[in-house]
């Protein structure tokens, strides 16, 4: 969106996510894209259970409210389609993304937690490094479920971010190296 539209966009604050069609898919995630068996692992990798089970393993600050975030069959089927269907074109779904993070050009946070146990504080690195001048936050203590974990840490820090955008700090918004904020 920001890409199609950039002057409606004064920043962008990405949490924890992919940006990158080669991203290592982990076992037992993988096995959605095996030969002839993908599709029934799929189910199986991403059932209402199994999905509960990556909330708890994902979160590392507090408690996460697992039975709203996966919420009923419909749901869960829903999120299995998306995950399922992600992985087995990360390049295609992906590739674009990686491609443009280059030519962004507006202020951007990104924020990572150092005990995301799907996606380790080097791919968040990379995301920043990939954005031109983009500010790279650390959260100690924090999985990957950030707005859930540390909701007022993350509160916090997209209004610092906001605020010196609203104030035109270009020297804190811009231009200085990647580094984690800790």
């Amino acid at each position: 969106m920001v890409l199609q539209e950039p002057q409606r966009y004064a920043g962008l604050v990405l949490a924890a996510t992919n940006a990158f069609g080669d991203t290592p898919i982990p076992f037992p995630l993988s096995l959605a894209n095996a030969p002839v068996v993908g599709r029934a692992m799929a189910r199986l990798l991403f059932s209402r259970a199994a999905l509960a089970g990556m909330r708890r393993f994902g979160a590392h600050a507090g408690r996460v409210d697992v039975g709203a975030a996966v919420g009923d069959y419909a749901q869960a089927a829903a999120v299995r389609t998306i995950f399922a269907g992600s992985l087995a074109n990360l390049p295609g779904l992906y590739g674009p993304i990686e491609r443009a993070l280059p030519s962004l050009s507006l202020p951007a946070l990104v924020v990572w937690g150092d005990r995301d146990p799907f996606f380790p504080i080097a791919a968040g690195e990379r995301t920043a490094a990939s954005i031109p001048g983009a500010r790279f936050e650390v959260l100690p203590g924090c999985g990957h479920l950030i707005p859930e974990e540390m909701p007022h840490r993350f509160a916090s820090s997209i209004t610092a971010f906001v605020r010196r955008v609203v104030a035109g700090d270009e020297d804190w918004v811009r231009g200085r190296p990647v580094a984690p904020i800790r």
